[in-house]
């Protein structure tokens, strides 16, 4: 068994994932100038290992470390996908994107859901509770802690400790997996001014 080796590029789903941002916040950058990229033969944009570190570097040096945040004033409405299956999430995530003016940003690893949470400061989490990991506790948890944000929970089974969660905050909906493109959306979408405030 070998080793993975390090990528030498990015591409701007995985800087934006590094960087704790969207990924049209990272093209946004890159057109800005800001961080630098080139583009493939087949017009993909990929950023190299040295040039986002660099960036990275220029960041924490002006602002004491601390990452960019999304700007709370925006009025956008923001979804964080957090899902295991990379195809599932990018079939959704892509999807949200079709219907207007939402910004999605995906997470595979559970691990960086409260700083994704934080740097992206999402109105809607959608969490599919087979990811390994992290308890749905966990994330009841983090929803309280936050004012205006809920979760949409997906399981492929359904069970009495999720339904006891869905009656304790009505933040929190459970949606039981297969389910359609457009009633995901609904539920994502229902209530989408919440104040994150």
């Amino acid at each position: 068994m070998g080793i993975a080796k390090r990528p030498a590029f990015y591409t701007t789903k995985q800087a934006a994932d590094i960087l704790g941002v969207s990924a049209p916040t990272v093209i946004k950058w890159v057109e800005e100038g800001r961080l630098r990229a080139h583009r493939t033969p087949g017009g993909h944009r990929r950023i190299s290992v040295d040039a986002l570190r660099a960036f990275e570097a220029e960041v924490d040096k002006g602002s004491a470390g601390e990452r960019p945040r999304v700007d709370p004033s925006d009025s956008g409405f923001r979804v964080l996908v957090v899902d295991p299956e990379p195809d599932y999430s990018d079939l959704i995530s892509e999807y949200f994107r079709l219907q207007g003016d939402v910004t999605v940003m995906q997470s595979l690893d559970p691990l960086t859901v409260g700083y994704h949470v934080g740097a992206f400061r999402p109105h809607v989490l959608v969490f599919d509770v087979s990811c390994p990991r992290l308890h749905i506790r966990e994330i009841v948890s983090l929803t309280k802690r936050l004012t205006g944000m809920r979760v949409v929970v997906l399981s492929s089974s359904w069970s009495g400790e999720l339904q006891g969660i869905s009656t304790e905050d009505q933040r929190i909906l459970v949606a039981q997996k297969p389910i359609k493109l457009d009633q995901l959306w609904r539920l994502v979408s229902a209530n989408s001014t919440l104040d994150m405030s």
